[in-house]
Protein backbone atom coordinates (compact mmCIF):
# COMPACT_ATOMS: atom_id res chain seq x y z
CA UNK A 1 0.00 0.00 0.00
CA UNK A 2 1.58 3.50 -0.95
CA UNK A 3 2.59 5.95 1.93
CA UNK A 4 3.05 9.43 2.63
CA UNK A 5 6.82 10.27 3.53
CA UNK A 6 7.20 13.46 5.91
CA UNK A 7 10.46 12.56 7.82
CA UNK A 8 13.68 10.76 7.54
CA UNK A 9 12.83 7.33 8.49
CA UNK A 10 12.27 6.96 5.13
CA UNK A 11 15.05 8.41 3.64
CA UNK A 12 18.48 6.75 2.66
CA UNK A 13 21.61 8.86 2.83
CA UNK A 14 25.26 9.31 3.23
CA UNK A 15 27.27 12.01 5.08
CA UNK A 16 30.59 13.93 3.28
CA UNK A 17 32.13 16.31 5.47
CA UNK A 18 29.30 18.16 7.14
CA UNK A 19 26.85 17.49 4.51
CA UNK A 20 24.18 15.13 3.55
CA UNK A 21 23.42 13.80 0.45
CA UNK A 22 20.13 11.58 -0.49
CA UNK A 23 20.77 8.27 -2.05
CA UNK A 24 17.16 6.52 -2.15
CA UNK A 25 14.87 6.29 0.18
CA UNK A 26 12.72 3.12 1.29
CA UNK A 27 9.00 1.69 1.23
CA UNK A 28 6.76 2.55 -1.39
CA UNK A 29 5.29 6.78 -0.42
CA UNK A 30 3.54 8.40 -3.17
CA UNK A 31 4.63 12.16 -1.33
CA UNK A 32 8.30 12.47 -0.16
CA UNK A 33 8.93 15.39 2.13
CA UNK A 34 13.08 15.90 2.20
CA UNK A 35 14.22 17.52 5.18
CA UNK A 36 16.64 20.66 5.40
CA UNK A 37 18.87 18.84 7.74
CA UNK A 38 19.50 15.13 9.16
CA UNK A 39 21.03 14.72 11.94
CA UNK A 40 22.01 18.44 12.23
CA UNK A 41 23.47 18.50 8.87
CA UNK A 42 22.31 20.65 5.88
CA UNK A 43 20.73 18.44 2.66
CA UNK A 44 22.98 19.48 -0.70
CA UNK A 45 22.69 17.02 -2.73
CA UNK A 46 20.15 14.15 -4.53
CA UNK A 47 22.82 11.32 -5.61
CA UNK A 48 23.18 9.68 -8.91
CA UNK A 49 19.77 7.27 -8.97
CA UNK A 50 18.46 8.29 -5.75
CA UNK A 51 14.66 7.93 -6.95
CA UNK A 52 15.08 6.26 -10.49
CA UNK A 53 12.40 3.74 -11.70
CA UNK A 54 10.25 4.58 -8.05
CA UNK A 55 6.96 4.37 -9.38
CA UNK A 56 4.71 5.44 -7.22
CA UNK A 57 6.44 8.61 -6.27
CA UNK A 58 3.84 11.56 -7.15
CA UNK A 59 5.14 14.42 -5.54
CA UNK A 60 8.49 15.19 -3.91
CA UNK A 61 9.51 18.61 -1.65
CA UNK A 62 13.22 19.49 -2.05
CA UNK A 63 15.02 21.62 0.39
CA UNK A 64 16.24 24.84 -0.32
CA UNK A 65 19.36 23.74 0.60
CA UNK A 66 19.47 21.63 -2.10
CA UNK A 67 22.45 22.81 -4.58
CA UNK A 68 23.07 19.54 -7.03
CA UNK A 69 20.72 16.99 -8.46
CA UNK A 70 22.73 13.96 -9.53
CA UNK A 71 22.56 11.86 -13.16
CA UNK A 72 19.13 9.85 -12.93
CA UNK A 73 18.56 11.08 -10.30
CA UNK A 74 14.14 10.73 -11.06
CA UNK A 75 14.64 9.05 -14.10
CA UNK A 76 11.66 6.77 -14.84
CA UNK A 77 9.94 7.96 -11.87
CA UNK A 78 6.42 7.72 -13.94
CA UNK A 79 3.84 8.75 -11.86
CA UNK A 80 5.70 12.10 -11.17
CA UNK A 81 3.76 14.90 -11.23
CA UNK A 82 4.99 17.95 -9.45
CA UNK A 83 8.68 18.64 -8.06
CA UNK A 84 9.64 22.09 -7.75
CA UNK A 85 12.88 23.39 -7.61
CA UNK A 86 14.43 25.35 -5.11
CA UNK A 87 16.27 28.65 -6.06
CA UNK A 88 19.54 27.54 -4.75
CA UNK A 89 19.53 24.72 -6.93
CA UNK A 90 23.11 24.89 -9.28
CA UNK A 91 23.18 21.47 -11.37
CA UNK A 92 20.74 19.08 -12.81
CA UNK A 93 22.63 15.80 -14.13
CA UNK A 94 22.01 14.15 -17.36
CA UNK A 95 18.73 12.48 -17.55
CA UNK A 96 17.62 13.64 -14.23
CA UNK A 97 13.89 13.85 -15.36
CA UNK A 98 14.34 11.29 -18.14
CA UNK A 99 10.84 9.57 -18.59
CA UNK A 100 9.01 11.13 -16.17
CA UNK A 101 5.97 10.59 -18.45
CA UNK A 102 3.48 12.31 -16.03
CA UNK A 103 5.31 15.13 -15.22
CA UNK A 104 3.49 18.20 -16.49
CA UNK A 105 5.36 21.32 -15.69
CA UNK A 106 8.63 22.56 -14.18
CA UNK A 107 10.26 26.05 -13.52
CA UNK A 108 14.02 26.00 -13.50
CA UNK A 109 15.49 28.05 -10.46
CA UNK A 110 18.01 31.19 -11.69
CA UNK A 111 21.37 29.70 -11.13
CA UNK A 112 20.57 26.61 -13.58
CA UNK A 113 23.19 27.77 -16.24
CA UNK A 114 22.96 24.65 -18.05
CA UNK A 115 20.23 21.93 -19.35
CA UNK A 116 22.40 18.40 -19.38
CA UNK A 117 21.75 16.02 -21.42
CA UNK A 118 18.27 14.26 -21.83
CA UNK A 119 17.73 15.94 -19.20
CA UNK A 120 13.70 15.98 -19.46
CA UNK A 121 13.97 13.49 -22.81
CA UNK A 122 10.39 11.82 -22.73
CA UNK A 123 8.27 13.66 -20.64
CA UNK A 124 5.57 12.66 -22.85
CA UNK A 125 3.01 15.16 -20.48
CA UNK A 126 5.72 18.06 -20.25
CA UNK A 127 3.24 21.13 -21.80
CA UNK A 128 5.35 23.99 -20.43
CA UNK A 129 9.34 24.71 -18.64
CA UNK A 130 10.60 28.33 -17.86
CA UNK A 131 14.62 28.29 -18.46
CA UNK A 132 16.14 30.44 -16.17
CA UNK A 133 16.81 33.63 -17.51
CA UNK A 134 20.49 32.65 -16.97
CA UNK A 135 20.82 29.57 -19.03
CA UNK A 136 23.19 29.61 -21.77
CA UNK A 137 23.18 25.82 -23.14
CA UNK A 138 20.85 23.71 -23.54
CA UNK A 139 22.53 19.75 -23.63
CA UNK A 140 21.43 16.96 -26.55
CA UNK A 141 18.06 15.52 -26.88
CA UNK A 142 17.59 17.52 -23.40
CA UNK A 143 13.71 17.93 -24.52
CA UNK A 144 13.69 15.27 -26.50
CA UNK A 145 10.15 13.02 -27.29
CA UNK A 146 8.37 16.24 -24.78
CA UNK A 147 5.39 15.72 -27.37
CA UNK A 148 3.11 17.58 -25.48
CA UNK A 149 5.46 20.80 -24.63
CA UNK A 150 3.46 23.44 -26.64
CA UNK A 151 5.93 26.73 -25.75
CA UNK A 152 8.91 27.17 -24.67
CA UNK A 153 10.58 31.02 -24.21
CA UNK A 154 14.53 31.21 -24.72
CA UNK A 155 16.18 33.35 -22.90
CA UNK A 156 18.28 36.33 -24.63
CA UNK A 157 21.54 35.15 -23.35
CA UNK A 158 21.00 31.45 -24.55
CA UNK A 159 24.42 30.28 -26.82
CA UNK A 160 23.78 26.53 -27.38
CA UNK A 161 21.33 24.12 -28.50
CA UNK A 162 22.56 20.47 -28.14
CA UNK A 163 22.10 18.05 -30.91
CA UNK A 164 18.50 16.67 -30.99
CA UNK A 165 17.56 19.10 -27.89
CA UNK A 166 13.81 19.63 -28.88
CA UNK A 167 13.86 16.69 -31.90
CA UNK A 168 9.97 14.88 -31.65
CA UNK A 169 8.59 18.19 -29.79
CA UNK A 170 5.47 17.44 -31.64
CA UNK A 171 3.30 19.88 -30.32
CA UNK A 172 6.15 22.31 -30.42
CA UNK A 173 4.77 24.46 -33.89
CA UNK A 174 7.15 27.32 -33.17
CA UNK A 175 9.92 28.67 -31.45
CA UNK A 176 11.70 32.01 -31.51
CA UNK A 177 15.58 32.38 -31.35
CA UNK A 178 17.25 34.77 -29.07
CA UNK A 179 19.96 36.59 -31.34
CA UNK A 180 22.96 35.72 -29.41
CA UNK A 181 22.91 31.80 -30.18
CA UNK A 182 25.98 30.82 -31.81
CA UNK A 183 25.58 27.26 -32.43
CA UNK A 184 22.78 24.73 -33.24
CA UNK A 185 23.46 21.11 -33.48
CA UNK A 186 21.86 19.20 -36.52
CA UNK A 187 18.12 17.81 -35.37
CA UNK A 188 17.61 20.22 -32.59
CA UNK A 189 14.12 20.53 -33.53
CA UNK A 190 11.33 18.54 -34.88
CA UNK A 191 10.72 19.12 -38.70
CA UNK A 192 7.14 20.52 -37.48
CA UNK A 193 8.64 23.37 -35.42
CA UNK A 194 8.46 27.01 -37.56
CA UNK A 195 11.67 28.75 -36.45
CA UNK A 196 11.82 32.86 -36.22
CA UNK A 197 15.41 34.67 -35.29
CA UNK A 198 15.90 37.88 -36.51
CA UNK A 199 17.34 39.13 -39.48
CA UNK A 200 21.29 39.33 -40.18
CA UNK A 201 21.52 37.84 -36.36
CA UNK A 202 23.60 35.30 -35.21
CA UNK A 203 20.71 32.94 -34.31
CA UNK A 204 19.79 32.67 -38.42
CA UNK A 205 23.33 31.73 -39.55
CA UNK A 206 23.19 29.40 -36.60
CA UNK A 207 20.24 27.62 -37.98
CA UNK A 208 21.02 28.20 -41.41
CA UNK A 209 24.30 26.15 -40.82
CA UNK A 210 22.23 23.37 -39.06
CA UNK A 211 20.02 22.95 -42.01
CA UNK A 212 17.06 24.88 -40.86
CA UNK A 213 14.87 27.97 -42.54
CA UNK A 214 14.18 30.60 -40.28
CA UNK A 215 11.88 33.77 -40.08
CA UNK A 216 12.37 37.10 -39.35
CA UNK A 217 9.10 37.87 -37.80
CA UNK A 218 5.14 37.17 -38.60
CA UNK A 219 2.04 37.73 -38.53
CA UNK A 220 -1.18 36.62 -38.50
CA UNK A 221 -4.53 36.40 -41.11
CA UNK A 222 -7.57 35.49 -39.46
CA UNK A 223 -10.51 34.02 -42.27
CA UNK A 224 -13.55 32.77 -40.74
CA UNK A 225 -12.87 29.77 -38.39
CA UNK A 226 -8.80 29.83 -39.67
CA UNK A 227 -5.70 31.86 -38.76
CA UNK A 228 -3.08 31.54 -40.61
CA UNK A 229 0.60 32.54 -39.72
CA UNK A 230 2.82 34.08 -42.16
CA UNK A 231 6.53 34.90 -41.76
CA UNK A 232 9.35 37.21 -43.54
CA UNK A 233 12.33 35.46 -45.34
CA UNK A 234 14.14 37.46 -48.02
CA UNK A 235 11.85 39.83 -48.67
CA UNK A 236 8.74 37.11 -49.38
CA UNK A 237 6.14 36.12 -47.08
CA UNK A 238 6.00 32.07 -45.88
CA UNK A 239 2.59 30.55 -45.00
CA UNK A 240 4.53 28.67 -41.66
CA UNK A 241 1.03 27.65 -39.99
CA UNK A 242 -2.55 27.21 -40.13
CA UNK A 243 -4.47 27.14 -37.37
CA UNK A 244 -7.53 26.16 -37.07
CA UNK A 245 -9.98 23.47 -39.61
CA UNK A 246 -12.34 24.54 -42.31
CA UNK A 247 -13.72 22.82 -45.56
CA UNK A 248 -12.29 25.20 -48.14
CA UNK A 249 -9.26 27.33 -47.36
CA UNK A 250 -8.30 30.40 -49.60
CA UNK A 251 -4.49 31.54 -49.05
CA UNK A 252 -3.84 35.53 -49.63
CA UNK A 253 -1.17 36.39 -52.27
CA UNK A 254 0.01 39.01 -50.42
CA UNK A 255 0.56 39.87 -46.25
CA UNK A 256 1.70 43.34 -44.98
CA UNK A 257 2.32 44.48 -48.70
CA UNK A 258 4.89 41.09 -49.23
CA UNK A 259 3.71 38.54 -51.69
CA UNK A 260 3.30 35.12 -50.35
CA UNK A 261 5.73 33.25 -52.14
CA UNK A 262 5.99 29.26 -50.30
CA UNK A 263 4.18 27.19 -48.70
CA UNK A 264 6.59 26.10 -45.46
CA UNK A 265 7.08 22.97 -44.21
CA UNK A 266 3.92 21.40 -42.49
CA UNK A 267 1.93 24.37 -43.50
CA UNK A 268 -1.24 22.45 -43.49
CA UNK A 269 -0.07 19.17 -41.63
CA UNK A 270 -3.02 17.33 -40.65
CA UNK A 271 -5.63 19.58 -41.78
CA UNK A 272 -8.11 16.76 -41.82
CA UNK A 273 -11.49 18.66 -42.32
CA UNK A 274 -10.10 20.46 -45.75
CA UNK A 275 -11.73 19.13 -49.13
CA UNK A 276 -10.18 21.98 -50.91
CA UNK A 277 -7.49 24.40 -50.51
CA UNK A 278 -6.79 27.60 -53.13
CA UNK A 279 -3.59 29.01 -53.69
CA UNK A 280 -2.20 32.30 -54.89
CA UNK A 281 -0.78 32.62 -58.02
CA UNK A 282 2.54 33.88 -56.33
CA UNK A 283 3.49 31.00 -55.05
CA UNK A 284 6.49 29.45 -56.39
CA UNK A 285 7.55 26.50 -53.63
CA UNK A 286 5.37 23.99 -51.52
CA UNK A 287 7.56 22.68 -48.62
CA UNK A 288 8.65 19.69 -46.80
CA UNK A 289 4.80 17.26 -46.09
CA UNK A 290 3.22 20.76 -46.68
CA UNK A 291 -0.20 18.89 -47.25
CA UNK A 292 0.70 15.71 -45.64
CA UNK A 293 -2.16 14.04 -44.01
CA UNK A 294 -4.79 16.46 -45.22
CA UNK A 295 -7.41 13.24 -45.19
CA UNK A 296 -10.53 15.11 -46.41
CA UNK A 297 -8.78 17.10 -48.95
CA UNK A 298 -10.11 15.79 -52.83
CA UNK A 299 -8.55 18.74 -55.40
CA UNK A 300 -6.06 21.34 -55.61
CA UNK A 301 -4.84 23.70 -58.30
CA UNK A 302 -1.06 24.07 -58.37
CA UNK A 303 -0.64 27.92 -60.03
CA UNK A 304 1.84 28.05 -62.83
CA UNK A 305 4.45 29.45 -60.67
CA UNK A 306 5.45 26.53 -58.57
CA UNK A 307 8.74 24.67 -59.36
CA UNK A 308 9.57 22.74 -56.52
CA UNK A 309 7.86 20.29 -54.30
CA UNK A 310 9.08 19.22 -51.45
CA UNK A 311 9.33 15.71 -50.15
CA UNK A 312 6.37 13.89 -48.72
CA UNK A 313 4.42 17.23 -49.71
CA UNK A 314 0.71 14.95 -50.52
CA UNK A 315 1.50 12.27 -48.87
CA UNK A 316 -1.44 10.49 -47.10
CA UNK A 317 -4.03 12.80 -48.79
CA UNK A 318 -6.05 9.81 -49.28
CA UNK A 319 -9.01 11.39 -50.50
CA UNK A 320 -7.09 13.49 -53.24
CA UNK A 321 -8.37 11.73 -56.79
CA UNK A 322 -6.06 14.06 -59.58
CA UNK A 323 -3.85 16.80 -59.63
CA UNK A 324 -2.18 18.60 -62.14
CA UNK A 325 1.27 19.83 -62.23
CA UNK A 326 2.45 22.67 -63.36
CA UNK A 327 5.10 23.04 -66.39
CA UNK A 328 8.29 24.25 -63.80
CA UNK A 329 7.69 21.02 -62.08
CA UNK A 330 11.83 19.47 -62.89
CA UNK A 331 11.33 16.32 -60.21
CA UNK A 332 9.25 14.99 -58.12
CA UNK A 333 10.56 14.87 -54.08
CA UNK A 334 10.52 11.81 -52.85
CA UNK A 335 7.13 10.20 -50.95
CA UNK A 336 5.49 13.49 -52.45
CA UNK A 337 2.33 11.37 -53.17
CA UNK A 338 2.84 8.39 -51.12
CA UNK A 339 -0.28 6.52 -49.83
CA UNK A 340 -2.57 9.16 -51.57
CA UNK A 341 -4.81 5.69 -51.96
CA UNK A 342 -7.39 7.67 -54.27
CA UNK A 343 -5.42 9.21 -56.64
CA UNK A 344 -6.17 8.17 -60.24
CA UNK A 345 -4.44 9.96 -62.11
CA UNK A 346 -1.92 12.61 -62.71
CA UNK A 347 -0.61 14.51 -65.00
CA UNK A 348 3.43 15.02 -65.46
CA UNK A 349 4.97 18.38 -66.99
CA UNK A 350 7.00 17.42 -69.67
CA UNK A 351 9.94 19.06 -67.73
CA UNK A 352 10.30 16.61 -65.20
CA UNK A 353 13.78 14.74 -65.13
CA UNK A 354 13.64 12.93 -61.88
CA UNK A 355 10.75 10.88 -59.85
CA UNK A 356 11.81 10.57 -56.09
CA UNK A 357 11.87 7.40 -53.99
CA UNK A 358 8.50 6.46 -53.32
CA UNK A 359 7.08 9.07 -54.78
CA UNK A 360 3.37 7.13 -55.95
CA UNK A 361 4.08 3.92 -53.49
CA UNK A 362 0.42 3.12 -52.19
CA UNK A 363 -1.44 4.84 -54.98
CA UNK A 364 -3.76 1.92 -55.05
CA UNK A 365 -6.03 3.92 -57.52
CA UNK A 366 -3.87 4.75 -59.85
CA UNK A 367 -4.68 3.28 -63.09
CA UNK A 368 -1.76 4.38 -65.38
CA UNK A 369 0.75 7.49 -65.89
CA UNK A 370 2.73 8.86 -68.92
CA UNK A 371 6.24 9.51 -68.28
CA UNK A 372 7.82 12.17 -70.04
CA UNK A 373 10.58 11.52 -71.99
CA UNK A 374 13.08 13.90 -70.43
CA UNK A 375 12.91 11.65 -67.40
CA UNK A 376 16.19 10.04 -66.68
CA UNK A 377 15.88 8.77 -62.87
CA UNK A 378 13.62 6.91 -61.12
CA UNK A 379 13.59 6.49 -57.79
CA UNK A 380 13.65 3.79 -55.04
CA UNK A 381 9.92 1.90 -54.93
CA UNK A 382 8.54 4.77 -56.71
CA UNK A 383 5.60 2.83 -58.05
CA UNK A 384 5.59 0.63 -55.13
CA UNK A 385 2.29 -1.31 -54.52
CA UNK A 386 0.30 0.61 -57.28
CA UNK A 387 -2.04 -1.97 -57.24
CA UNK A 388 -4.30 -0.85 -59.73
CA UNK A 389 -1.49 0.01 -62.21
CA UNK A 390 -2.28 -2.25 -65.52
CA UNK A 391 0.92 -1.17 -67.95
CA UNK A 392 3.69 1.36 -68.32
CA UNK A 393 6.02 2.50 -70.62
CA UNK A 394 9.52 3.73 -69.67
CA UNK A 395 11.01 6.82 -71.27
CA UNK A 396 13.96 6.61 -73.16
CA UNK A 397 16.37 8.22 -71.20
CA UNK A 398 16.40 6.03 -67.72
CA UNK A 399 19.46 4.02 -67.10
CA UNK A 400 18.31 2.09 -63.99
CA UNK A 401 15.55 0.57 -62.29
CA UNK A 402 16.09 1.28 -58.74
CA UNK A 403 14.90 -1.49 -56.49
CA UNK A 404 11.00 -2.55 -55.58
CA UNK A 405 10.77 0.26 -58.11
CA UNK A 406 7.25 -1.76 -58.97
CA UNK A 407 6.89 -3.83 -56.32
CA UNK A 408 3.49 -5.36 -55.35
CA UNK A 409 1.98 -3.68 -58.29
CA UNK A 410 -0.66 -6.62 -58.70
CA UNK A 411 -2.56 -5.86 -62.07
CA UNK A 412 0.96 -4.92 -64.22
CA UNK A 413 0.20 -6.78 -67.32
CA UNK A 414 2.84 -5.08 -69.33
CA UNK A 415 6.04 -2.70 -69.15
CA UNK A 416 8.16 -1.23 -71.97
CA UNK A 417 11.40 -1.12 -71.41
CA UNK A 418 13.78 1.52 -73.50
CA UNK A 419 17.01 0.46 -75.36
CA UNK A 420 19.59 1.92 -72.76
CA UNK A 421 18.82 0.17 -69.44
CA UNK A 422 21.83 -0.97 -67.71
CA UNK A 423 21.13 -1.98 -64.21
CA UNK A 424 17.75 -3.33 -62.84
CA UNK A 425 17.40 -3.36 -58.76
CA UNK A 426 16.39 -6.21 -56.53
CA UNK A 427 12.73 -6.76 -56.12
CA UNK A 428 12.09 -4.31 -59.01
CA UNK A 429 8.97 -6.39 -60.15
CA UNK A 430 8.30 -8.71 -57.32
CA UNK A 431 5.01 -9.77 -56.42
CA UNK A 432 3.44 -8.70 -59.79
CA UNK A 433 1.96 -11.82 -60.45
CA UNK A 434 -0.03 -10.73 -63.65
CA UNK A 435 2.69 -9.83 -65.08
CA UNK A 436 3.45 -13.13 -66.94
CA UNK A 437 5.92 -12.33 -69.76
CA UNK A 438 8.57 -9.37 -70.19
CA UNK A 439 11.34 -8.20 -72.65
CA UNK A 440 14.25 -7.08 -71.72
CA UNK A 441 16.87 -4.70 -73.88
CA UNK A 442 20.33 -5.36 -74.66
CA UNK A 443 22.99 -4.11 -72.65
CA UNK A 444 21.51 -5.12 -69.16
CA UNK A 445 25.08 -5.48 -67.07
CA UNK A 446 23.30 -5.54 -63.60
CA UNK A 447 20.26 -7.70 -61.95
CA UNK A 448 19.20 -7.85 -59.24
CA UNK A 449 17.54 -10.84 -56.68
CA UNK A 450 14.53 -11.73 -57.05
CA UNK A 451 13.70 -9.30 -59.81
CA UNK A 452 10.48 -10.46 -61.40
CA UNK A 453 8.11 -13.59 -59.87
CA UNK A 454 9.16 -16.64 -60.68
CA UNK A 455 5.78 -17.85 -63.27
CA UNK A 456 7.30 -14.65 -65.42
CA UNK A 457 8.24 -15.29 -68.82
CA UNK A 458 11.50 -13.51 -69.52
CA UNK A 459 13.02 -12.95 -73.08
CA UNK A 460 16.26 -11.14 -74.23
CA UNK A 461 18.09 -10.65 -77.29
CA UNK A 462 19.78 -14.26 -78.01
CA UNK A 463 23.85 -14.51 -77.28
CA UNK A 464 23.52 -10.72 -75.65
CA UNK A 465 25.30 -8.95 -72.54
CA UNK A 466 21.77 -8.70 -71.05
CA UNK A 467 21.49 -12.61 -71.55
CA UNK A 468 24.47 -13.26 -69.80
CA UNK A 469 23.97 -10.80 -66.92
CA UNK A 470 20.81 -13.07 -66.39
CA UNK A 471 22.07 -16.37 -66.55
CA UNK A 472 25.02 -15.24 -64.08
CA UNK A 473 22.63 -13.98 -61.87
CA UNK A 474 20.76 -17.79 -61.53
CA UNK A 475 18.37 -17.27 -64.41
CA UNK A 476 16.97 -18.93 -67.09
CA UNK A 477 15.40 -16.26 -69.70
CA UNK A 478 14.46 -17.08 -73.25
CA UNK A 479 15.87 -16.48 -76.08
CA UNK A 480 14.07 -13.44 -78.36
CA UNK A 481 12.72 -14.48 -81.66
CA UNK A 482 14.17 -12.29 -83.89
Amino acid sequence: MAENASDQKYLRYRKEDDVVVITGFNGEPETLVIPDTIDGAPVVRIADDAFAQRLTLRSITLPEGIKIIGEEAFSGCASLTSIPLPEGLEEIGAQAFRDCTDLISITLPQRITEIGDSVFCNCQNLTSITLSPGTVAIGSWAFCGCTSLTSVTLPKGLELIGHGAFHACESLTLITLPPGIREICQNAFDRKTAIFAPANSNAQEAAKRAGYATCEYGWTYADSNIEFLFGKRDAVAVLVRVFGQAKTLVVPNEIDGLPVRIIGDYAFHNCETATSIKLPRTITKIGFCAFSYCSSLTSISLPDNVTEIGVSAFSYCSSLTSISLPQGITKIGDYAFCNCTNLASIALPQGITKIGNDSFRGCTSLTSIVLPQGITEMGKSAFENCTSLTSIVLPQGIAKIESEAFFGCTNLTSITLPQGITIIGQYAFWRCPSLTSITLPEGITEFGFEVFPKKTTVYVPPQSVTEKTLRDAGYNPLPLEK
